[in-house]
């Protein structure tokens, strides 16, 4: 998928015979109509969020468990346009630059996880991330400021 989609979930299996997918999402707010997979938009038809973001997903006119077979174990996307502009998205904070206070370069972030605890950023520091470190936040420049000389 090209830089104009971003990554929500991820499918696992099928849940049943009717067409239903298990689904992994990455995000706790979920007001979609429409996803993509392998290139091929899909509508949905209905989500059920179970426990820890795992779900249960129906796409329309996709009733049966051949119709989904191909969709199994790959990346789930949308498109970035229908993202609201005030929140962040991980892949976003990919390539970011990382700065004190006084200008000087920190790191650079290479990639995000979230393992429960809160984000850490890989850098060439491996860093933990706290909103509470940062002083501004630049999307269209990429960069980060933080309110004092260091990562924790």
């Amino acid at each position: 998928m090209d830089n104009n989609y971003i990554i929500i979930g991820k499918t696992f299996k099928p849940h049943g015979l009717k067409g239903n997918l298990q689904m992994h999402l990455y995000s706790e707010d979920v007001d979609y109509s429409e996803v993509y997979i392998n290139d091929q938009q899909l509508i949905i038809e209905d989500l059920n969020i179970l426990q820890d973001n795992k779900s249960i997903i129906k796409f329309k006119n996709l009733d049966k468990i051949e119709d989904i077979e191909h969709l199994c174990k790959n990346n789930v996307y949308i498109k970035k346009a229908k993202l609201p502009n005030n929140e962040l998205y991980w892949d976003e904070l990919i390539s970011m630059q990382i700065y004190t206070p006084n200008g000087d370069l920190v790191a650079t972030v290479s990639a995000v996880h979230d393992f429960g605890a809160g984000l850490v950023l890989e850098t060439e520091l491996d860093c933990m991330f706290s909103w509470e470190q940062v002083e501004k936040f630049d999307k269209t420049t990429k960069t980060i400021t933080l309110k004092d000389n260091k990562l924790y």
